[in-house]
């Protein structure tokens, strides 16, 4: 990421020859000794898995899951510039901590490094 700024609400998704900009959630963990590392994700259930392990790192001092959007653009004089936009702290809606889990775990895929959520095999095992 070159950039992470703070907006109060997201710009809306775009693609073009100039950049693109995709909306999503980012994760931040930071250690006693180390300044934040952001990671963006598509999709919340990865988010939240990733948010929810870095908790129980040794040295994680912190945490933190907003919503985000991650924009790309093409700058003639700096190339492609990566700017992470994140929203204020907000409350994550209440959910059921195994729920998310089992969505993400039926989400993964190992031939597939992206997350597939139109992929989730319903309660036997037939993907949706």
């Amino acid at each position: 990421m070159d950039h992470v700024h703070l907006v109060e609400d997201l710009p809306e998704e775009y693609g073009s020859d100039e950049g693109e900009l995709t909306q999503g959630y980012a994760v931040a963990v930071t250690g006693t000794a180390a300044p934040p590392l952001w990671i963006f994700f598509t999709d919340w259930e990865p988010a939240w898995v990733f948010a929810r392990s870095g908790r129980m790192a040794h040295d994680s001092a912190y945490t933190h899951l907003r919503e985000a959007a991650f924009d790309t653009r093409l700058d003639s004089e700096w190339g492609e510039v990566r700017t992470l936009l994140i929203t204020p702290a907000r409350p994550c809606p209440a959910e059921d901590e195994l729920a998310v889990v089992v969505r993400w775990a039926q989400g993964c895929h190992p031939d597939i490094r992206q997350y597939v959520p139109d992929r989730v095999p319903d309660a036997f095992g037939d993907a949706t």
